[in-house]
């Protein structure tokens, strides 16, 4: 594994909040033919990141699987596009996500 993936795991949250739920985030060794998996049943979203070759491919690993856990009805065909799309928009667009993350954070603070 490279390391700026490395890198990156070592700043992975390890818990995440969907809708009403935490979401344990479980880093797994060796090779698996899946990058990520998502469990259901134990609320566990589980990433294999020996074979991720770069940062963003992790990330976009995450997001597949986050993806999943807010609609586990889509088809794998239709989380793949918005994987990809998302992947690409905040990565092409970094000073979207500082507005999008100032805008959420000013919510949170109990401003309109």
């Amino acid at each position: 594994m490279q390391e700026p993936v490395q890198a990156l795991l070592r700043t992975l949250p390890r818990k995440i909040r969907v809708g009403a739920y935490d979401w344990r985030i479980k880093v797994e060794a060796g090779v698996s033919e899946d990058y990520g998996e998502t469990d259901y049943d134990n609320a566990v979203v589980a990433i294999w990141p020996e074979e991720h070759q770069s940062p963003d491919r992790l990330v976009g690993t995450l997001v597949h699987e986050l993806i999943h856990v807010i609609d586990p009805d889509l088809g794998e065909e239709t989380v793949v596009k918005l994987e990809n799309g998302l992947i690409s928009l905040f990565r092409d667009n970094p000073k979207l996500l500082t507005w999008i993350k100032r805008g959420l954070k000013s919510t949170q603070d109990g401003q309109p």
